[in-house]
């Protein structure tokens, strides 16, 4: 009806949802025979409408979202009277060359290029909120070759990301384990924030010629390349010229068209959510691997659950119950299937044993709550996971050192082999993200890497079951001694 096109165009009025028009639109569209500006218009669009929904890949999904979303701006808006639809033909502006600044500023080798990127994140830092785009499949030594520039690093993303800018990553995991892991390790952290998102690229070819990019949107850009050829040719460019700039924020986002997201953050709000996700994994015969600062919360007392539910919304507290319930059972029912290999440190122990309060923190069970368990609660998850030591044989528990433990325990890991690991705080913290859940392969290859070497450092006698159950047991006997001397004291 050309009427009814014409009422779209002028803003009278608008595309009906009820009868799918605007992903008629959206087809119509893509079906056009298009321009090269056409089509680099509508790869921006999509590449852009992936950052909003990186959930969705078609390209008629894509636009047909791109498209309700601006009829929902324009319609919220009675004095709006242009059209809600893209003008696929209207020409770019292309600088003439006298028009372009052409400052610029060169590094060289890794040093030049750690100097340039330490400059970019105090620039980031410095500037509003905004969006900050990261990409890079050079060999990591650039960064784990230097020790005070990786803290350096770590600090001024910790300060970006709570000053809430927007980080949106690219990773190509074809990296040294060791390194890649470390690498990984700080972006774990910093997504808890919130405010961080990977991707990786399953279309990834490698090529000669390596890049790393960092992109300040509409305000600095670092640009470094480096190839397989002629290692030294290692040089990085800083612009902050706004076109240069916004060449590379298009690169990025073109890179996104066809890139996943690698990791799915779970909030508070979403703890049915991440019960659910966390219950179909525990249905899949696949070995175990866990490390956490805390007891094992599928061996506390059933009481501690209810309580713990009775704070939920009423509505949500029969199918928390529900899930917990499931979830305990798949877990105990696998040890007799799988491999479960729990790793915990000896400082859980030594606190247990010389310490009144034991604080319990577990955002798989409990979000960001913590508990304050009795004495007499410790000891009845201490005998129960006593009891599957003993009972299963597929179920191991082993005591990392002290020597062993640091910064790698901040955070928790549950890892099934190469199908999922979620992955959780060790300590309460301000921010909301109470869990990150992968299914990408080379995190978890890189995670198993990691954990097939921490066990591997921890001494045979810290693996051995009598020798755990020793522990247990002694922890068991000193609280049992320290419950009857208060019961008695109260006697």
């Amino acid at each position: 009806d050309p009427s009814l096109v014409s009422r779209w165009k002028n803003g009278q009025r608008y595309p009906s949802i009820k009868y799918n028009q605007m992903q008629d639109i959206a087809q119509f569209f893509l079906n056009l025979k298009q321009n090269d500006q056409e089509k680099q218009a509508l790869q921006n669009i999509f590449a852009m409408q992936k950052l909003v929904t990186p959930h969705l890949s078609d390209p008629l999904q894509l636009l047909t979202q791109y498209l309700s979303e601006r009829r929902a701006q324009t319609s919220a808006s009675p004095t709006t009277t242009a059209t809600t639809l893209p003008n696929l033909k209207q020409p770019r502006v292309i600088e003439s060359p006298g028009q372009i600044n052409k400052t610029y500023s060169i590094f060289h080798d890794n040093k030049g290029k750690r100097k340039a990127i330490l400059r970019f994140l105090q620039q980031a830092l410095k500037s509003l909120p905004t969006d900050i785009y990261i990409y890079s499949d050079e060999n990591l030594i650039w960064w784990s070759e230097d020790v005070n520039f990786q803290k350096e690093w770590r600090d001024l993303l910790q300060e970006i990301v709570l000053k809430k800018h927007n980080v949106h990553i690219i990773h190509h995991p074809q990296q040294d384990h060791s390194s890649f892991f470390n690498y990984l390790n700080l972006w774990y952290q910093l997504h808890f924030s919130g405010n961080v998102r990977s991707y990786n690229s399953p279309q990834y070819l490698t090529l000669p010629i390596k890049e790393s990019l960092m992109v300040l949107k509409d305000q600095l850009v670092v640009n470094a390349r480096s190839t397989l050829l002629t290692p030294k040719e290692n040089i990085c460019f800083m612009y902050d010229h706004l076109p240069t700039v916004q060449m590379y924020e298009s690169l990025f986002l073109g890179r996104l068209i066809h890139a996943q997201e690698m990791i799915t953050a779970f909030k508070t709000q979403d703890q049915l959510q991440l019960l659910e996700a966390w219950l179909t994994a525990s249905t899949t015969p696949y070995d175990v691997f866990k490390t956490t600062n805390h007891l094992p919360s599928l061996f506390l007392p059933k009481h501690v659950f209810e309580q713990y539910s009775s704070q939920l919304m009423h509505q949500h507290q029969l199918r928390y119950l529900n899930l917990q319930k499931q979830i305990t059972s798949n877990q105990i029912s696998m040890f007799n299937q799988i491999k479960y290999t729990l790793v915990l440190p000896i400082t859980l122990f030594h606190n247990l044993q010389h310490q009144d309060d034991y604080t319990h923190f577990d955002p798989l069970f409990f979000g960001d709550s913590t508990l304050a368990l009795t004495t007499q609660e410790i000891i009845t998850t201490l005998k129960n996971l006593r009891f599957a030591i003993v009972r299963y044989a597929f179920f191991n528990v082993y005591i990392l050192e002290e020597s062993l433990i640091d910064d790698t325990l901040d955070l928790a890991f549950e890892q099934r082999e190469f199908h999922v690991s979620f992955c959780t705080k060790n300590n309460q913290s301000a921010t909301d993200v109470i869990c990150l859940k992968t299914n990408d392969s080379n995190i978890l290859h890189t995670f198993d890497y990691h954990h097939q070497q921490l066990i591997h450092q921890i001494a045979p006698v810290f693996k051995d079951k009598d020798y755990v159950i020793s522990q247990i047991e002694k922890t068991i006997d000193l609280l049992e001694s320290q419950l009857n001397k208060k019961e008695s004291s109260r006697g």
